[in-house]
């Protein structure tokens, strides 16, 4: 934009992989229609069913439609055994599909692909577990059917587990605050609590193994959250008890799930104020509680911790537990460890950040500022 003079005063743009110069770029005036983005309200419905009475260990088959509008092709997907049994699953993360990069990346798609190639690894997995960020912004409807109807061919035959980000209840405007229904508008999972925050929390169980899904969009003041903590108090005492019964339920693995990171190759898990609140008590209910592994997202790099068991002695409350190790066909197994292992799967989107602690203390200081309390025994720990 133009300020009064003629001065080239404001830029407001898109991201694209083409270079701006004179020949493509052009400057308007304060006031002019270019350049302006104009949304239209519009009623939308969301239909949702839940099956019930299904046998364990029972493949299904489904069409979704109706007689007028006809019928989507014929999906499938296969029920939990009724014990303890070996299974697979898929695990992604952050297809954040932009409105305003369609047209040159194509997001959604992108996203999509990466879902398909994961099943031809995995031709057996029986549903995936997404952690956040299905979206980039919650508020646009045209982000949701993009990603959903470009991935309905993998959706028809792979139920899914989702996980709320906090781009999951963003809207166009940071001053226009959260679309805090928006996830639960696009998803059928359960609400446990009685107040919606961006997302729900949920657990369920597959094969012996127990899923926790928790809200990291838990950060609003409230009583119960006075510090705007990732994860509230009442969501915490429900984890600790839900796990807690899933144990005494002769639980074999216990999975918990969510957004935000408390440990990454990346800045959020160190930088995010609200992680940084809720850190050690989660550190430690993930590891007094058993819990095996954490699926995590955000910070769109590829992480996995080793074994870490809670301690208060540091400034990350986690040590490197010393475990028994077996390598079966070059791959190398913790055996029985008592910690946890925390992982995040890179991204499914086209985003990816650095992983900056590999490249020392300076770096680190001069890409992020608030971390330059960072020593190089920091950065390498």
């Amino acid at each position: 934009m133009l300020a009064d003079d003629g001065t080239p005063q404001e830029v407001h743009g898109y991201f694209t992989d083409e270079q701006l110069d004179r020949s493509n770029t052009e400057w308007t005036s304060a006031g002019s229609d270019l350049g302006f983005l104009e949304l239209h309200e519009v009623t939308e419905h969301t239909n949702k069913a839940t099956a019930t009475g299904l046998e364990p260990g029972t493949e299904y088959f489904f069409e979704v439609g109706c007689e007028e509008e006809g019928f989507s092709e014929v999906g499938s997907f296969r029920t939990s055994a009724a014990d303890s049994e070996e299974f697979s699953f898929i695990h992604y993360t952050d297809t954040q599909n932009t409105y305003w990069n369609a047209n040159v990346n194509n997001e959604a798609a992108y996203g999509a692909n990466t879902l398909e190639l994961a099943r031809e690894t995995a031709p057996k997995a029986l549903f995936a577990l997404h952690t956040g960020d299905f979206v980039e912004t919650a508020a646009v409807e045209d982000e949701w059917v993009d990603n959903l109807d470009l991935s309905q061919k993998s959706n028809l035959r792979l139920p899914h587990a989702y996980t709320p980000g906090n781009h999951d209840e963003y809207r166009l405007r940071y001053q226009d605050g959260k679309s805090l229904e928006s996830f639960n508008n696009h998803t059928n999972v359960p609400i446990t609590n009685d107040a919606v925050t961006g997302g729900s929390y949920y657990s369920f169980d597959h094969s012996g193994a127990h899923f926790v899904i928790l809200n990291t969009n838990d950060n609003k003041a409230s009583e119960d959250n006075p510090e705007q903590g990732a994860i509230g108090q009442k969501q915490m005492k429900w984890a600790k008890q839900d796990i807690a019964q899933a144990r005494e339920n002769g639980a074999n693995w216990v999975v918990l799930a969510y957004h935000k990171p408390v440990y990454s190759a990346s800045y959020h898990a160190l930088q995010d104020e609200d992680v940084q609140v809720t850190r050690e008590d989660f550190v430690q209910l993930a590891d007094e509680l058993g819990v095996d592994v954490v699926m995590q997202g955000h910070d769109h790099n590829l992480t996995r911790t080793k074994s870490l068991v809670y301690t208060p002695d540091n400034f990350a409350y986690g040590a490197v537990e010393d475990t028994e190790k077996k390598t079966i066909d070059g791959v190398e197994h913790h055996v029985n460890p008592d910690g946890v292992t925390y992982v995040i799967p890179n991204t499914s989107g086209t985003k990816a950040y650095a992983a900056i602690y590999q490249k020392g203390a300076d770096h680190v200081a001069k890409v992020r500022p608030k971390l330059d309390w960072m020593d190089e025994a920091d950065t390498d720990y």
